[in-house]
């Protein structure tokens, strides 16, 4: 007599539930390999998840021309059609943004000789693709600037060379230090992986932010051009005008690409290693000097958007070093980090960090001052007192260095790891924006010491009250960051508990 349909269904379980013990018994466990040590890899690689699949060449030709085709007739419309010097260079940096980000999965998102060249130095893509990115931008960048002549007027023409009366000398420093910026942002946030930090979802934004830090400061020098695709095609199409400035230009944009390779692998020789104290120090050197010098030019030229542009370099800067250094660039950050036990920052370590900052600061500080021939000190604006001055430069110090920790040091901080720069460059533009008709927003020793005492070394005796007020500024902006340290203890108490 057969069993009930029941009792049937249950003894076919049981025999399932033997074969699949059965199973694992007889499969033997996965062997746990040792992790691989993060490699280069190429910048198509990193920005896009396309890197697994093989893109025909043509296709990476033909997105190369696409872009900087786009990106040099965005530049020439926002320029002849006398955008709001607000928002012309933001629109700008937009479009690389845009550009990088939506063709970077299949060329790499060069759009530019310059960071193509950086691109071959660094070993991240062959001669021969390099040689024909290079061909085909150039070749872009006349058909753009060639459409976007033929948009406006005969009179309205865009010349590449120094603005006004400004040194060819000043003009070709402002390229060359710019191009190598944002180069050096290509080469850190674009071409690395670093084991558990995923450069390629903020490596576009990093990137197009660089035109902000240079466009709103160093663009009322040179143009900011930081391109020789750009360079080039705008020269060509107004060569019955003027010509011959882009050969100039690109020759410095040239030698940028060389030096930003070289930082490169100053500051990440080997990528199978943690970083030593010297290249942190260097990544921290770096990235000060070209937050000050943004900080300078933006000030002696006045910048219709300083708070924005000096925010920008922060945060392409904290995207380019976060991995080497801790992207600190602000003696009263390395305090506070310093007064977090948890971070295990040692005295060495900040007294160095606080060094090569106030050195690339004073460094920063002189290059601005031959290109401008100006300098500025620290202090109260006219019409408000010392004491207004020094409440709003703690708050929003404060505010920076509590934000920091909060980012980059609470144990939720992996929630933040691409917006983490974004938020803490921030800060700056609230601090600029609040009180910089206050106390000028310095918000960092750093900026302070080395702006006023080059302030005081060119102008003699009459600006040696500088340094004083430097002073002020930093014991205020010092105790600001001791006491974000005690703030953020306080508020994220249990954390701190769990680790006792």
């Amino acid at each position: 007599m057969p069993p009930p349909p029941e009792i049937k269904g249950q003894k076919e379980q049981l025999l399932e539930k033997t074969d699949d013990k059965q199973t694992k018994q007889a499969t033997p466990p996965p062997v746990k390999t040792a992790k691989e040590p993060p490699a280069r890899v190429s910048r198509s690689q990193s920005i896009d998840e396309l890197d697994k699949e093989q893109v025909v060449p043509w296709i990476k030709l033909f997105a190369e021309f696409i872009g900087t085709f786009i990106l040099v007739l965005t530049i020439g419309c926002c320029v002849l059609s006398e955008a709001p010097a607000a928002f012309g260079v933001f629109a700008i940096a937009c479009c690389l943004t845009i550009l990088v980000l939506s063709l970077g999965g299949l060329s790499g998102g060069h759009f530019n000789p310059s960071v193509t060249i950086s691109c071959i130095l660094g070993g991240f893509i062959h001669v021969q693709e390099g040689v024909a990115y290079i061909f085909v931008q150039l070749l872009a960048g006349v058909a753009g600037a060639g459409v976007y002549k033929s948009m406006f007027p005969a009179d309205k023409v865009l010349k590449i060379k120094p603005v006004d009366r400004h040194h060819s000398l000043s003009a070709s420093l402002c390229e060359f230090f710019y191009t190598t910026m944002l180069c050096m942002t290509v080469l850190h946030c674009g071409c690395t992986k670093q084991a558990g930090r995923g450069n390629s979802h903020y490596a576009s934004l990093a990137i197009g932010l660089v035109i902000v830090a240079g466009g709103y400061g160093a663009g009322q020098i040179s143009g900011g051009a930081f391109n020789p695709a750009v360079a080039f095609g705008t020269d060509i199409v107004s060569y019955d005008h003027s010509f011959g400035w882009s050969i100039v230009y690109i020759g410095w944009q040239v030698f940028a690409a060389a030096f930003a390779t070289i930082i490169f692998r100053i500051t990440r020789p080997a990528f199978q290693r943690r970083t030593t104290l010297f290249e942190q120090c260097a990544a921290e050197f770096i990235g000060t000097f070209f937050l000050v010098l943004t900080v300078g030019l933006n000030v002696v030229n006045q910048s219709p958007a300083a708070p924005l542009s000096i925010a920008a370099a922060l945060i392409s800067m904290i995207y380019c070093f976060a991995d080497v250094s801790g992207s600190h660039f602000n003696p009263a950050v390395t305090l506070a980090i310093f007064c977090t036990p948890r971070c295990k920052l040692s005295v060495e370590k900040a007294l160095s960090y606080v060094a090569a900052q106030i050195l690339g600061s004073f460094v920063a500080a002189n290059v601005y001052w031959f290109i401008s021939n100006q300098t500025f000190g620290m202090g109260p604006a006219p019409g408000f007192s010392w004491l207004q001055a020094v409440l709003a430069e703690f708050i929003f110090t404060f505010l920076l260095c509590y934000t920091v920790h909060c980012m980059a040091v609470t144990t939720a901080s992996s929630k933040y790891s691409i917006v983490f720069g974004l938020v803490i460059g921030s800060c700056v533009i609230v601090g600029g924006c609040a009180v910089g008709h206050i106390s000028g927003a310095a918000l960092n020793p750093a900026v302070a010491i080395g702006t006023d005492l080059v302030h005081a070394f060119w102008h003699g005796t009459e600006a040696r009250h500088t340094i004083e007020q430097g002073l002020i500024y930093t014991v205020t902006e010092l105790a600001a960051g001791a006491a974000a340290a005690g703030f953020f203890r306080i508020t994220h108490m249990k954390e701190f508990e769990k680790e006792k």
